[in-house]
């Protein structure tokens, strides 16, 4: 995968999602990993003093997030920054869905 710039994040968060739905959904599992490997990445490890990740496993942070102001979900995901940059990549797997953001954390942007 190209390394991300401005220019070129839009078409790899995509590819981001891409990967993320087809590594977790059930209807494409093993389409990127066995299911042996898929499984050994899901043996989550608490981390209960973590507020946005309670856990993570192999590559892998899961946790609850917000769906509105009185319902969490649990997502499985991964999250990164980089010189200006934040991104991160999230699956619902209730909603079987994935969703990649990458944003621009510099200052007066």
């Amino acid at each position: 995968m190209p390394c991300c710039s401005p220019s070129s994040c839009t078409y790899i968060k995509n590819q981001v999602a891409d990967f993320a739905y087809r590594l977790f959904s059930r209807s494409e599992r093993g389409s990127v990993v066995s299911a042996r490997s898929l499984n050994e990445m899901l043996q989550i490890s608490q981390n209960p003093k973590e507020e946005v990740y309670q856990g993570y496993g192999l590559g892998i942070m899961s946790g609850y997030n917000f769906m509105n102001s009185s319902q969490m979900t649990f997502t499985y995901g991964h999250a990164g920054d980089t010189y200006g940059f934040e991104s991160g990549v999230l699956f619902f797997p209730w909603l079987d869905v994935s969703i990649a953001v990458a944003t621009s954390s510099a200052d007066k942007v």
